[in-house]
């Protein structure tokens, strides 16, 4: 009996997923033309992952201002800046709010050496 309730579950997540992307897709077709439909797409989303206790992919919650849920478009809706000192870092600003985001730096491709490179000495 405890099979079927799983896989119910299962199926509730792999749906919520699916309508998450949809909105998140349609929140990028839409913002040319509505900017306030978009930034409703996203609240959508964001709310229901959050009722659902979802996790969103990093890249798509980046997409997103928190504050006032716009989608962030470097050069549009939003100004992307390299700042630090000693540590490098990115900053997201949202031109409709003024609420800005940090995002550490990455590096360059780093160089790590596989088994097969070990091996050829």
């Amino acid at each position: 009996m405890e099979a079927p309730e799983f896989q119910l579950k299962g199926i509730q997540k792999r749906e919520t997923y699916q309508r998450m992307n949809y909105l998140c897709q349609a929140s990028h077709l839409v913002f040319l033309f509505s900017p306030t439909l978009s930034r409703f797409y996203a609240e959508t989303m964001k709310k229901t992952a959050k009722k659902l206790v979802l996790r969103m992919h990093p890249r798509v919650k980046k997409l997103i201002c928190k504050s006032c849920n716009a989608l962030l478009v470097p050069g549009v809706t939003s100004k992307t800046r390299i700042r630090g000192k000693r540590e490098k870092h990115i900053v997201v600003t949202c031109l409709q709010c003024g609420k800005f985001r940090r995002q550490r730096k990455k590096h360059g491709p780093q160089k790590h050496k596989t088994l097969v490179d070990n091996s050829e000495r």
